[in-house]
Parts: C-alpha cells; sequence; structure tokens
C-alpha cells in the first residue's frame, strides 16, 4: 500500500458453495458404529469389553487435584503390593504404567485393593476352556443379564427434599471460612501479646 489509502476488505472471491460440506448419512453411520461396537463385544468375550484393567489417579495441579480419574497404568510397586508379578500383569487384562509414581499412601493403598478385588473375580480359562465357552450361547446370555442387573443397580433420579432446598451450601461454607480466618487471627494476636 502506498499512502494514505483506506484497507481494502472487499472480499468479493468467497467460493463458499464449494466449500460446505452436506452430511446425509449420519443414521447410516450411527448404525455402523453399533455394529462395529456389537462385532468387538462379540470377539472380546469373555474379556471386559472396556479393555485392561486402570487405577485411580489424581488430576495434576492446585485447581484439579481433588478430581480423580482413570490413569494410564499401575505402578510396580502397586502390583507387588498386590502380590502380582508385573511381567504376567498383562496377561491378567492389567496396564503398567513404568513412568509413574507413588507420591501418597493413599493412592497406594485405593490401587492395591483395586487389584486385590479384580484378581478374586478373575477367572483364568486355558484355551481350550475358553474357546468352548466362546461357542457355549448360554453362558453368553448369562453374562447379558449380569450387565442388565448392573443397570438396574444405579440409582434413579430423584427430586430433592424440601430440607435439601432449604439447605444453604455456599453460605455455610463461607460462614465456616470465615470462622476459621477469626480463630486464625485471635491465635497470631495472642501470640503477639504473649511476647510483649
Amino acid at each position: 500500500m502506498k499512502g494514505n489509502q483506506p484497507i481494502p476488505n472487499d472480499y468479493t472471491k468467497k467460493d463458499i458453495h464449494k466449500k460446505v460440506k452436506a452430511v446425509f448419512n449420519l443414521r447410516q453411520k450411527k448404525e455402523k458404529r453399533m455394529r462395529l461396537k456389537q462385532e468387538k463385544q462379540k470377539r472380546m468375550w469373555p474379556r471386559p469389553e472396556e479393555g485392561a484393567l486402570r487405577p485411580v489417579v489424581r488430576c495434576p495441579g492446585e485447581k484439579n487435584k481433588t478430581r480423580v480419574r482413570t490413569g494410564r497404568g499401575f505402578t510396580v510397586a502397586e502390583l507387588l503390593a498386590a502380590d502380582i508379578n508385573p511381567r504376567r500383569a498383562m496377561k491378567f487384562g492389567i496396564s503398567i504404567d513404568k513412568r509413574r509414581k507413588n507420591h501418597s499412601l493413599e493412592t497406594l493403598e485405593l490401587n492395591k485393593e483395586r487389584l486385590m478385588s479384580y484378581m478374586a473375580r478373575l477367572v483364568r480359562l486355558t484355551r481350550t476352556e475358553a474357546r468352548a465357552l466362546k461357542n457355549d450361547e448360554s453362558a453368553r446370555s448369562t453374562s447379558v443379564a449380569l450387565k442388565k442387573e448392573k443397570m438396574e443397580l444405579v440409582e434413579e433420579v430423584r427430586m430433592p427434599s424440601a430440607e435439601e432446598r432449604e439447605f444453604q451450601a455456599y453460605m455455610t461454607l463461607k460462614k465456616l471460612r470465615g470462622e476459621k480466618h477469626l480463630a486464625r487471627v485471635e491465635n497470631e494476636a495472642k501470640k503477639i501479646a504473649e511476647q510483649w
């Protein structure tokens, strides 16, 4: 640009009609996803369809440290605490993360209990037994029934009671924080008074 000229902003070459993509096969895609999922479940059965067992870990950072999620894998210390050989853990469908460290005893104990309960429920089969079980339709139907039973155990949605509606959580917490702060200030004042 030369001189004090207006900046040109006339977008005359807009080929929007060429860039628009219309999708008309959403329903077919959904049906395909469902079909593939069912095929995977049949292929994975009797192994858990979610994949390998993963540990419970806390999110990093000050903001999200209270949040709990599933991690990448169990540490070697957690596996040894649950009397599981780390070399054989993958055969039992347990994921391992060699880089992760146990910074607290709480998570170590929690994951140890998780592993112990998993190993107690685990059914070890030989290849011939697994092949025979895969062909057996009655065993598969019982597993489907168990899944339905698990789904039914989920608590139903309910309306909050009158007491729950009247309870002011924010104000209660604010009051408690204020009381804690006042107690700290009073303690500091007492210490200063004792020094004088």
